[in-house]
């Protein structure tokens, strides 16, 4: 089997067990998305539709006329995420199918899949509209049922269609919105075994999520992601509120014939993905924290050079959010709390090459601030000459 033919496996079997992993594969609707020649690798396009209400019919007349407008709305993916593996040669080939196959789907379900779950889920809950939102513990049976009707009524309210509702929860509020409503056992014939799963309540398709993927706030790092915010009991969607979209997920093989750096295989894995709301985000979309959601979000920092293109480049960093701590990096990785604190005027010098001879810094920071949701990472590139003594 050449490379292509195995990457062409590996693609489809972990696309199969995407719809499994991935707790949120079930709102993506890829039929609805479309991708035009010519447009960026970070666009897609979603369909709007507008149309006339309804005109009084008149017997000279007949039927009004009514006109339907179909256009492409442009929406940018700000997801590109990927990592590259190597497994050593010393593996023959038979095995390092096995072994391949293994790394791969060990990846998704432990790695991809959690990520791209809490990414959406943070996405979703900072859509939901303050009149649906609501927060506390939910200790007993009654108050998850009381928790999950006021989120229907909400839906009834505004005339949500009751088919395409999916409520995310938490398992402890499963098992008792389960109680509350006492959900009968059902045998199996085969194999006698009880089985207590209900799949459905008054239409409302049930999903029971993981609570490390369940928060309202989400920062992504270059090993993976960390937690922000509220943590989440539930979120009831309507499905033409959100979709999700996965525009570009390719798995390439490389075999150690062409491995310039090390003896063994190769595989990158890459992924471009993102969420963006549709017509029904105003009124679709119901949020149950366990904690008060915090609506508020450290402004963007501003970054400002001095003295680029030389051997010598500075720059200063500030963000209108009071109180909040600046944290950045120059090697191109997403900033965290770990990184770097700012404290003062940067200084960014090269002594590894000489005039003429430049090199390209991204400059990256991030504004945290306890009981706010961090910032937006901003991002500058700067050239720094050169200051090796020859």
């Amino acid at each position: 089997m050449n490379q292509i033919e195995l990457a062409k496996l590996y693609l489809a079997n972990l696309q199969k067990r995407w719809k499994r992993d991935s707790l949120t594969a079930i709102l993506e609707n890829q039929d609805l998305v479309r991708t035009f020649q010519g447009a960026e690798a970070n666009e897609i396009k979603l369909p709007v539709m507008d149309m006339d209400g309804l005109g009084d019919y008149s017997k000279s007349g007949g039927y009004p006329d009514g006109s339907v407008n179909l256009s492409w709305e442009t929406r940018k993916l700000t997801q590109d995420r990927g990592r590259k593996f190597t497994l050593d040669s010393m593996d023959n080939f038979e095995s390092m199918g096995v072994v391949g196959g293994n790394l791969m789907a060990e990846f998704q379900r432990t790695k991809v899949a959690p990520e791209v779950d809490a990414y959406r889920f943070a996405k979703i809950a900072q859509l939901a509209r303050s009149g649906n939102r609501a927060y506390g513990t939910i200790s007993s049976d009654a108050e998850a049922e009381t928790a999950f009707d006021a989120a229907c009524l909400a839906f009834d309210s505004a005339e949500v269609p009751k088919e395409g509702r999916i409520l995310f929860c938490l398992p402890a509020f499963y098992k008792h919105l389960k109680n509350a409503i006492g959900a009968n056992r059902r045998y199996t014939n085969h194999d006698k075994n009880i089985d207590r799963d209900i799949d459905y309540i008054d239409g409302v398709r049930i999903v029971e999520t993981i609570p490390g993927r369940f928060y309202v706030g989400f920062q992504k790092t270059n090993n993976g992601f960390i937690n922000e915010g509220a943590r989440i009991n539930f979120i009831l969607v309507h499905q033409d509120a959100v979709i999700p979209v996965v525009k570009h997920n390719p798995i390439r093989i490389f075999d150690p014939s062409v491995n310039q750096n090390a003896d063994g295989w190769i595989f990158n894995y890459r992924l471009y993905h993102d969420i963006f709301d549709r017509p029904l985000k105003d009124i679709g979309i119901y949020l149950h924290t366990i904690e008060s959601y915090v609506t508020e979000t450290v402004d963007t920092p501003v970054i400002t050079v001095e003295d680029d293109k030389t051997a010598s480049v500075k720059f200063t960093v500030a963000t209108p959010t009071t109180g909040a701590s600046l944290y950045y990096t120059t090697d191109g990785t997403d900033p965290t709390s770990a990184s770097s604190a700012y404290s003062s005027k940067v200084t960014l010098t090269d002594d590894s090459i000489a005039a003429p001879a430049t090199s390209e810094v991204t400059i990256k920071v991030i504004g945290i601030k306890d009981g706010m949701l961090s910032s937006e990472v901003a991002s500058q590139k700067v050239t720094v000459v050169g200051s090796k003594t020859l």
